[in-house]
């Protein structure tokens, strides 16, 4: 997890953890590993979580602080469908850098604990993502004509579709090139579009 931008033994456990989930799958790690990796003991690990389960939330929890904390440098791109791309950026890249292994306990914690951490109300930057979206619009950059509340949770469940396609096929595909082509599809005018 090379994104988000915080130090401490928390993120190092969290890092250590999320390369372990990668390279080995969640089910075959265990905490000791995971403790062995992060040179931390099982009292610091259970300090910090109080369970395995408890990293995957706070993965999704540093993507959205990554995201928080890099707001003022995605608002500097050139126009407002560049700048609301890099926001669902920002967000997959995070997932698509970590691993399907780890997207897959994503989806299965949120479906254990009742949780919709992906779902449109729930992401961080939805009121800067609305806002981009209406300027896109005012800008004549977006050739969808759907209202923009609709917009919005139809762009959130489309990059989550790919996303738990992509889970299901194993990263057999660039979730990033399929996120941006969906994006694309749904957003801009045909004009806009590559062949």
């Amino acid at each position: 997890m090379s994104t988000p931008a915080n130090t401490g033994k928390k993120y190092e456990i969290l890092k250590h953890a999320i390369e372990l989930f990668r390279i080995h799958g969640y089910d075959r790690v265990t905490i000791n590993q995971i403790c062995k990796a992060a040179d931390v003991s099982k009292t610091t690990f259970y300090y910090y979580y109080p369970a395995k389960d408890a990293l995957i939330a706070d993965f999704y929890d540093q993507v959205n602080q990554f995201a928080r904390e890099n707001l003022v440098s995605i608002l500097s791109a050139e126009d407002a469908v560049s700048q609301l791309w890099q926001i669902c950026e920002m967000y997959i890249r995070p997932v698509a850098e970590a691993g399907h292994v780890i997207a897959r306990e994503l989806y299965v914690s949120n479906l254990k604990n009742d949780a919709l951490a992906i779902a449109p109300g729930d992401i961080l930057l939805r009121d800067a993502m609305i806002m981009l979206l209406k300027r896109a619009r005012q800008a004549g950059q977006i050739g969808n004509p759907a209202p923009i509340e609709q917009l919005y949770d139809a762009l959130v469940y489309l990059m989550d579709g790919i996303s738990f396609i992509w889970t299901t096929k194993k990263g057999s595909y660039d979730l990033i090139e399929g996120s941006k082509k969906a994006f694309d599809t749904l957003l801009l005018p045909s004009a806009r579009q590559e062949p």
